[in-house]
């Protein structure tokens, strides 16, 4: 049987966290066990979030003398 988890919202979250009721560890652990989503984290932590990279669609073509 599965059972719905409720999700934390980033109003409240982020509330908490700024009145210093929350730490970053308490957010990340938030996220690990899915009560608050990576996006959200990743908005209140946009220092943490991966450089995206980017890829060329055109091909890498060598110079020809």
């Amino acid at each position: 049987m599965e059972v719905n988890k409720m999700r934390y919202s980033y109003d409240i979250v982020k509330r908490f966290y700024d009145l210093g009721l929350f730490t970053k560890e308490n957010v990340q652990l938030f996220v690990r066990v899915n009560y608050f989503t990576q996006e959200d984290y990743y908005k209140m932590f946009p220092e943490d979030k991966p450089a995206e990279t980017t890829t060329s669609t055109q091909p890498t073509v060598a110079p020809t003398a």
